[in-house]
């Protein structure tokens, strides 16, 4: 009898193994799929009192519409072939499509702007921020004018008061640090000339902060249009980051990464 018992647990347990161990176990893996963390920023260089709303493949992705010289940060998983959307109060201002993304974590850079100083067609400027050392800056001319100037940068705290050009369509990496960009104006184009004016008001400088690891975007903004559309000129710099965290003075330099744009 107590044979018979012992027999019946045995069969028992058995019931519960596996029958083939190695099988189950091949069904398991240590291995998994490579993710990036990708951050599409989106900012409004498009001149319109109507702020943009934001739809990828027909789903917004603003919660509220987004203004004019705003810029905005979204974790929206995005793929190749994905279709921005950009609308003001329902009316279709122009669509980006997504032709390729980088496999590696990565700052997506989109601006929307006017196409011209004569038409309301829109353009974009986009571009990949991947990871370096420093803290990279992208400068992008969306003003549409005959007004002609380029952008300055200079330390804030720097013991010698020297600026160095930005050139636009360029991206540059920067110590983390205090600076101050400014717009230095030419004049204004007639034909093929630069026509200098005898008085020509530059916005005031605007503060960049610059901290380590970090992804920004200086645009220069405005629109003189022939219709009479008319919205000043002026640089916006994104994100603001905070002032307080330099503190101490500290020599900075740039230096020249990337010298183009892809610009639709």
């Amino acid at each position: 009898m107590a044979r018979s018992a012992i027999h019946c647990a045995l069969v028992c347990l058995a019931f519960f193994l596996p029958a083939d161990s190695v099988s189950l176990r091949s069904t398991i893996s240590f291995l998994r799929s490579l993710r990036f963390h990708q951050t599409l920023r989106v900012c409004n260089a498009y001149p319109s009192s109507a702020p943009l709303g934001v739809y990828k493949d027909g789903v917004q992705l603003t919660s509220e519409p987004l203004p004019y010289k705003a810029c905005a940060d979204f974790d929206e998983l995005v793929e190749a072939g994905d279709a921005m959307d950009f609308k003001a109060e329902d009316v279709d201002v122009g669509t980006f499509t997504v032709t390729e993304l980088p496999r590696a974590n990565a700052v997506l850079l989109m601006v929307i702007r006017r196409h011209d100083d004569e038409t309301t067609a829109a353009a974009f400027d986009s571009h990949v921020f991947t990871e370096s050392d420093g803290s990279q800056v992208a400068v992008i001319d969306a003003y549409k004018g005959p007004a002609q100037a380029d952008v300055r940068i200079q330390e804030e705290m720097g013991a010698m008061n020297v600026s160095e050009q930005l050139r636009f369509g360029s991206v540059v990496v920067v110590d983390p640090g205090l600076y101050k960009v400014s717009l230095n104006k030419k004049g204004n184009a007639t034909g093929n000339t630069i026509v200098a004016a005898a008085t020509l008001p530059a916005p005031a400088p605007t503060e960049l902060v610059a901290e380590s690891h970090q992804f920004y975007v200086i645009l220069r903004c405005g629109l003189q249009g022939r219709d009479g559309a008319d919205y000043s000129e002026e640089l916006v710099v994104f994100p603001r980051s905070d002032a307080q965290d330099f503190a101490n003075p500290k020599k900075s330099w740039f230096t020249a990464l990337f010298g183009w744009f892809k610009t639709l």
